[in-house]
């Protein structure tokens, strides 16, 4: 008997259901989630609100004439990660192949869990009851073989319902779905396949693969597989390696490069004393934009040599940003992560590694500093001023 089986795990109205659990008085109302400040966009909306036309990416105000009646809430950032880990620790508890794919949204790999938690139709149901008990949360749940279809079936699922999808069952069931439903179809590919007649899963299937490739490259063969159900792609599990991080998010969404490169440079600094303080140097630097719509955008660079030096963090931040930063959409927060830690150690007091040696003796006074007086007593010059990028 074949147990392989993959659960997608999606909340249900979630940054919504976050806004009320604060706030228990706006239970019963329409909500519009987002910055508040300035030319704030909207996060998310109830679903009460979206046959109004509400979306993400529309500003609060524009969001307010569409629907006059919703409150508006100021998105609480702190909340929804101590929500969303709490929800990620609940799910966790029943496989270690866990993936998270958005603040609410994992997959679970249950293959081989059955022998402890029963068949997998069985868990999923027993599972949503106890988010919802513990939590108080619902959630939609997809169950199927393959990775991509269950993310499909959880859509199909909607709202705190389970689907399932019987092994060998898969075309069958993703023929009649629409096409933005399936993973990797932004709203730009539904509407360049609309053009061509393509608006169910099932009509891109019957496209073949090596046209698919033609078109649109390894990827378009990713997406053609995914349409036949047989992807295949396996689950990821988060990485639970304490890795580092500095993060900061605006008060108002911007869009000023200077802005966000000064940002940057302090970010650069908390994530250098950071790996310092642990006595440890990273091959990897990840930059992490999450924009005004919702959107992320990530960027991996190499540190060579490996590095925590606060200049050297900021030079590959800086040169991932400028790659990464392509859509000139307001942003609301930028992280910098590093990854791949190994040892820190002086060098021997030759060439290149003479500076860096100096560079180690200053930034270890910098950090007495800071911890005497204040982690921003001190900061890097680009901190304070950063050059015109896009002129």
């Amino acid at each position: 008997m074949n147990h392989s089986a993959i659960l997608h795990i999606d909340g249900d109205d979630f940054f919504a259901t976050a806004a009320r659990l604060k706030d228990p008085t706006l239970r019963n109302r329409p909500l519009i989630v987002g910055h508040l400040q300035s030319r704030g966009a909207v996060i998310a909306n109830s679903y009460e609100t979206r046959s109004s036309g509400i979306h993400p990416g529309l500003t609060m105000a524009q969001a307010k004439r569409l629907c006059p009646d919703a409150a508006m809430v100021q998105i609480d950032w702190d909340f929804i990660q101590r929500l969303s880990s709490a929800l990620y620790m609940l799910v966790s508890r029943y496989s270690p192949l866990v993936e998270s794919v958005g603040s609410d949204a994992f997959f679970l790999d249950y293959s081989g869990c059955h022998r402890l938690f029963g068949q997998a139709t069985d868990f999923a149901s027993r599972l949503r009851e106890e988010i919802s008990d513990r939590i108080r949360i619902n959630v939609s749940v997809g169950l199927a073989t393959d990775k991509a279809v269950s993310a499909v079936a959880c859509r199909a699922a909607k709202m705190g319902k389970l689907e399932s999808v019987a092994s060998g069952r898969e075309q069958d069931f993703l023929n009649s779905c629409p096409l933005q439903w399936l993973p990797g179809i932004d709203t730009h590919r539904s509407d360049y396949f609309a053009e061509l007649g393509v608006r169910t899963i099932g009509e891109l299937s019957r496209i073949p693969i090596e046209i698919m490739e033609h078109i649109m490259g390894s990827e378009g063969r990713i997406l053609a597989r995914r349409a036949r159900g047989i992807e295949g792609s396996r689950v990821h599990p988060m990485q639970h390696s304490d890795m580092p991080a500095a993060r900061a998010e605006f008060r108002e969404d911007i869009i000023d490069p200077d802005k966000i490169l000064t940002r940057l440079a302090i970010l650069a600094s908390d994530l250098g004393e950071c790996l310092r303080r642990r006595r440890q140097a990273s091959r990897y630097l990840v930059l992490r934009i999450g924009y005004s719509d919702f959107r992320i955008a990530r960027l991996q660079m190499a540190l060579t040599p490996p590095s925590n030096r606060d200049p050297e963090i900021f030079r590959c931040a800086r040169e991932a940003f400028i790659r990464l930063y392509q859509r000139r959409v307001r942003i609301r927060e930028v992280s910098i992560h590093a990854h791949h830690l190994t040892g820190h150690a002086a060098e021997l007091p030759f060439g290149a590694a003479e500076r860096r040696n100096r560079w180690d003796r200053t930034l270890t006074a910098v950090d007495r500093i800071r911890r005497k007086h204040h982690p921003g007593a001190m900061q890097l010059g680009a901190a304070l001023s950063t050059e015109q990028l896009f002129s």
